[in-house]
């Protein structure tokens, strides 16, 4: 799914709503019933991972007067939370921050926008949380 989101984002520009509501849900459901991962550490991964790109993106529109992030990104982080749990959040988080980076540097360098450059970010945050699970299969 997430393959398939990213993929999505990259081409279109835009996260569809039709995959990470009911991946929030299914990660919720799943750790309530899987003791191993725990209901409320999913919670919280879902609430920190939605509500930190949430706050990071009113403060943009707050301080700027202008979008610099969409909801999808958002919601996608809220998934990815809800699925891994809190603890995967600021891994997730630092590291698509620091790919996008390099990424989107790159590309304005090559672009004539310059650092006007707009690049989806919800692949980096699908790579980042591909990135953690094959850490965490050693």
């Amino acid at each position: 799914a997430l393959i398939l989101v990213s993929y999505n984002h990259q081409d279109q520009m835009i996260l569809h709503d039709m995959f990470p509501p009911p991946g929030i849900e299914i990660g919720l459901a799943g750790s309530a019933l899987n003791p191993e991962r725990g209901f409320w550490s999913a919670f919280a991964g879902f609430l920190i991972g939605g509500g930190f790109l949430w706050l990071i993106a009113y403060l943009y529109y707050v301080l700027r007067g202008e979008e610099g992030m969409g909801g999808g990104d958002i919601k996608l982080l809220a998934w990815i939370g809800a699925v891994l749990g809190w603890t995967a959040v600021p891994f997730v988080i630092l590291v698509s921050s620091v790919l996008g980076s390099f990424v989107g540097l790159v590309l304005a360098l090559r672009s004539q926008a310059g650092l006007k450059s707009v690049i989806p970010f919800g692949p980096y945050l699908a790579l980042a949380a591909l990135i953690l699970l094959r850490l965490k299969q050693g």
